[in-house]
């Protein structure tokens, strides 16, 4: 780790040593690479005699280098050279140089105005979708017409839903983020180019488009695409914009002319026994999130109509014929194949923040109970298909939510559906609100970008947001994509990643590849232009590649947000407190959680909603910011075995597998171990003793290790190393367990080491000391014992500062009394607090219980005096809640490291303690049977106790409280709001074991800490 910025007194060679560093390395953000620069700059004028020996040296070639992407640096050298005075200033032009620093200008985007627009040119002249009058829907034309013509057999399509009022190409607000406007635009741009069969259809309340607007759009941005034709029209648009009417419509439009046509034809093509399967991609924005839901249901239903009807009763062949234009006995043909291969037309979900708004698409009542009724009449089908977003089909493989985690608008509470259990589900949360997904990161669309206070005077931020939408589109990409023939980036990221300081990762590794076809590139000569294309090609060329400038890219986009984290908190706020009616009026506006809500729960035998928190379904993992944003990949590309190149592929993609299984909310532990150790993993643990480059062997376990343990707690160290030994007969990974907890305890210092430990927020700081504790059970070591100290400290401190400072805010407003003796307090538990790196723990915790005790001790004659009237002052109330909740919290952590400790004993107790009670309970009727379901849960009890040995101790647990809270939940044994005997006996007993196992943990805390938190003038 560089010491650029330490305190200590450095000499001028030492300065201009760490400033190449950084420069070399990237180590250090802009802010602290320009504190080094004037460093040097200090002593330059001293040093003329080093200055002549070191402007003489190969490494101020990396100065000249990077000056060109500096003022600063660059009047700094130029500096530094007049005062060496036999010295040659070069000139530092930056004309023909690939890393000129952008000014802010997007001059770029008329140029690339016309190259689109030549690509687009064939897929969508001339191209009319339904009547002219509403015109809904573009296709690219190139992969249909392959399909149409039989020279394809391909096994996918893809249809792309656009929200309430989007402009499909070159949206006014987002112009400046991607070269297609829109993110569901660029995705289904990106299908296109590939020659894959892809609809794109409009937005709810775009009634009047024309067939031609997405080529007029790209030579004026300015258009919106909505109609404005007068107050009828006006009035019919507001309408639908409301009422999200139109569903029906473009599931019509979307069904007849393009999804029924093109499956019926591959499966011709291509009988489906001969084929994988056939993927069905579903995308979409907003509203348009929500559609891809009733599409799931509505294409299912359709698959299930042929599959299972009657020609002539449930589907007709003349009608199918004239709207597919194929020949009755082709399309009987297919039919028949599908009969009996349903199970190999599977359907993908990626829906970006899905909001319904008035909490219905269709059949909208305010009055009543908001389900959705929505019925769409596809041509060849007898009856109109009933679909919904209450409940998905298990058709639905894989389903992807985007959230935007700072939206808290009322009318932008996100919908999903209940998912079956066959579908892997995975939620993510985006930084920003509803439009920040899709590349408008302003509060008004119309007024362009970066209007909000935080963000509208800094560049620099300005361009390391836009690693929102890098990193969203990468993630759709790749769940929308095979992984080996993911697509090419943007041009618009293309130059993000030649010109921001930190995609400097990504770039050196397209740089290296270039370099690697091409040895005799020479990238200083090249036009940025023309770079860009040699990247865009080589990207297209190796798709199988790209999973590796996928995850770089990831990573640099998080290490952008990072490196300014404190303004992106500023910015936050504003995202939060920006709705449509006012802070005031907006019921959402001020929670700190958002709210979603889930379809398809039975209330009462009703089918309605029920309501979750956001932070529930999709929290925030904090190891993937802390690892991922400050260091380097651990795996860099070799270019020089192709065995070794081949299992780098392999690497990346394992990963890509881990990573969407720890985002699998409803994957239960050992379904994700399964999912992770199949026949993939087996087959790529065989190989790896194969692998020439050990360094690189070591770095690929290590790194999976770390996701596996560090970063998702999906498996511990040992346990994937057995699994390793098992894949491999040899012993060479029984040191990778050690050799993984140090990567992760290095990791841990060196982040806190860079950022310090102020830069965390009190819930970072507990997630961080609770993974350290875990850490520390497997590798105890007195550096792990220290950090776990040093943060148990630093969350206790932020706890007693948070409490009083919103005591502080409060007692003002009610009692108009000043808090200059709490301010005094606060600004003392702040000090100590910048001192935890430099004092030992035990002086710390002294220091922060003397100044507790003596604010108390000053407040305890005030309690007395009052002790008639009301409780203790105010402030007092507030150090001794947190010290309960700190206390509290104390003792769960150490229930929980018992409960790892003693887990066997612990499962078998309990459970023979349920049989025990049960079956007094049930041998207590005399005159008449007990409830069969109690005697059922007794024998389900027993039956997991006689295989108590066979199991694993995580699912003998996992069912028996499966068991158990399944029977106390069970709404036909509490009638009439009044529980059953046999649950509250349950109940009973589950509290006895809680009370028993908290005062175990309680006395185990005292003896191991030597006691409470010592507050002893108070309470």
């Amino acid at each position: 780790m560089l010491q650029g910025t330490s305190h200590s007194i450095q000499s001028f060679e030492e300065r201009w040593e760490n400033l190449i560093n950084a420069l070399e390395t990237g180590a250090l953000n802009n802010s602290e690479i320009t504190n080094l620069i004037l460093k040097v700059d200090e002593l330059a004028a001293e040093n003329q005699g080093k200055i002549e020996k070191l402007v003489n040296s190969e490494r101020v070639q990396i100065l000249l280098k990077y000056a060109k992407q500096s003022e600063l640096l660059k009047n700094a050298v130029s500096k530094w050279f007049k005062i060496a005075t036999d010295v040659a200033i070069p000139e530092l032009t930056d004309e023909d140089d690939f890393v000129i620093v952008p000014t802010g200008e997007k001059e770029y985007i008329r140029a690339d105005n016309q190259t689109i627009k030549t690509i687009l040119q064939h897929e969508f002249d001339q191209q009319a979708v339904g009547d002219a009058k509403a015109t809904y829907a573009w296709k690219y034309k190139s992969g249909q017409d392959k399909i149409a013509s039989g020279q394809d057999d391909a096994n996918q399509m893809n249809i792309f839903f656009l929200g309430t009022s989007t402009p499909p190409l070159f949206g006014k607000h987002n112009i400046d983020i991607c070269e297609t406007g829109h993110i569901i635009s660029q995705a289904s741009l990106q299908k296109g180019l590939k020659s894959e069969p892809s609809l794109l259809v409009k937005g709810i309340a775009t009634i009047d488009m024309q067939p031609d607007f997405p080529l007029n759009a790209l030579d004026n941005p300015n258009i919106q695409g909505v109609s404005s034709g007068g107050w009828v029209e006006t009035f019919r648009k507001t309408k639908t914009t409301v009422k999200g009417a139109g569903v029906e419509h473009r599931l019509e439009l979307t069904m007849d002319d393009y999804f029924v046509p093109n499956l019926l034809k591959m499966v011709l093509n291509r009988p489906l026994e001969s084929r994988g399967e056939i993927t069905i991609n579903l995308a979409g924005h907003s509203r348009g999130g929500i559609t891809t839901f009733v599409m799931a249901d509505c294409a299912n239903q359709f698959i299930q109509t042929l599959a299972n009807g009657q020609e002539g009763k449930d589907y007709n062949l003349d009608d199918l014929a004239q709207s597919t234009h194929m020949e009755k006995e082709d399309i009987r043909t297919a039919i028949t194949n599908i009969k009996g291969n349903t199970d190999k037309i599977k359907i993908k979900i990626c829906a970006l923040d899905p909001v319904e708004g008035a909490r219905s698409m269709s059949g909208w009542d305010p009055l009543g109970a908001y389900i959705p009724d929505i019925s769409v009449e596809v041509k060849g089908i007898t009856k109109p298909i009933k679909c919904s977003y209450v409940e998905m089909p298990p058709s639905v493989k894989e389903a992807t939510v985007f959230f935007a985690a700072d939206e808290r608008r009322s009318g932008f509470r996100p919908t999903i559906p209940v998912f079956s259990a066959q579908t892997q589900v995975n939620f993510i949360r985006v930084p920003g609100k509803h439009g920040t997904l899709t590349g408008n990161y302003g509060n008004d669309g119309n007024m362009g970008q970066f209007q909000y206070s935080a963000s509208k005077d800094d560049q620099e931020f300005q361009d390391a947001l836009l690693g929102i939408f890098d990193e969203t589109l990468l993630a759709i990409n790749k769940k929308l994509n095979n992984i080996n023939e993911l697509p090419p980036f943007p041009l618009n990221t293309f130059r993000r990643i030649i010109r921001q300081p930190e995609y400097e990762n990504t770039k050196n590794l397209l740089l290296q590849s270039l370099l690697f076809k091409d040895g005799s590139l020479e990238f200083g000569k090249l036009k940025e232009d023309d770079l860009i294309s040699m990247m865009y090609k080589s990207m297209v060329e190796n798709s199988q590649d790209n999973i590796i400038f996928y995850d770089c890219l990831s990573r640099d986009a998080q290490a952008a947000l990072e490196n300014h984290k404190e303004k992106l908190r500023l910015l936050e706020k504003d995202w939060r407190h920006d709705t449509n009616v006012g802070e005031r009026v907006d019921r959402d506006a001020w929670q700190e959680d958002r709210t979603v809500y889930i379809r398809g729960k039975k209330v009462f035998g009703v089918v309605s909603w029920h309501e979750s928190k956001l932070e529930q379904l999709a929290p925030i993992y904090l190891p993937n910011t802390m690892y991922y944003g400050q260091s380097e990949p651990c795996v860099i590309r070799e270019f020089k075995n192709k065995f070794d190149d081949d299992m780098v592929i392999r690497f990346y993609q394992l990963k890509n597998k881990i990573d969407s299984v720890a985002h699998t909310p409803n994957l239960l532990k050992e379904d994700a171990k399964r999912a992770i150790f199949d026949d993939e993993f087996i087959e790529f643990a065989k190989m790896l003793p194969q692998v020439t480059n050990q360094n690189l062997l070591k770095n690929m376990v290590a790194e999976l290790m770390i996701d596996l343990d560090y970063k998702y707690h999906l498996v511990d160290s040992h346990d994937f190393a057995n699994k390793l030994k098992l894949a491999n007969s040899k012993n060479q990974f029984d040191e990778f367990p050690k050799f993984c907890l140090k990567v992760q305890s290095d990791a841990l210092q060196k982040y806190l080491q860079k950022n310090g430990f102020l830069s965390l927020s009190l819930d970072e700081t507990l997630k961080l000391s609770e993974h350290v504790n875990e850490l520390a059970l497997r590798a105890p070591s007195e550096n792990l014992d220290l950090l776990s100290e040093q943060l148990q400290l630093k969350a206790e401190l932020d706890q007693y500062i948070k409490e009083l400072e919103a005591y502080m805010e409060l007692k003002p407003t009610i009692t108009g009394q000043q808090t200059d003796k709490v301010k005094n307090l606060k600004d003392d538990l702040l000090a100590i607090r910048l001192g935890l790196r430099e004092k030992s723990p035990v002086e710390v915790r002294d220091s922060m219980h003397n100044t507790l005790d003596n604010y108390v001790s000053e407040k305890k004659f005030q309690g007395y005096i009052s002790a008639w009237i009301k409780p203790a002052p105010g402030s007092v109330v507030c150090i001794h809640t947190v010290t309960h909740e700190i206390h509290t919290a104390k003792v769960r952590q150490e229930m929980k490291r018992l409960h790892a400790l003693n887990q066997t004993e612990w499962v078998k107790e309990d459970l023979q303690k349920y049989i025990h009670e049960l079956d007094l309970y049930i041998q207590s009727y005399k005159w008449r049977s007990p409830d069969a379901r109690t005697v059922k849960l007794l024998e389900d009890l027993r039956a997991l106790d006689s295989h108590f040995d066979s199991n694993s101790i995580e699912k003998t647990e996992r069912e028996m409280n499966a068991l158990v809270n399944g029977y106390i939940e069970d709404k036909e044994l509490t009638v009439y709001k009044t529980k059953s005997t046999s649950v509250q006996k349950l109940i009973e007993i589950k509290e006895q074991i809680s009370k028993s196992r908290h005062e175990m943990s309680h006395l185990s805390m005292l003896e191991r800490t030597k006691g409470p938190l010592r507050i002893t003038a108070y309470g």
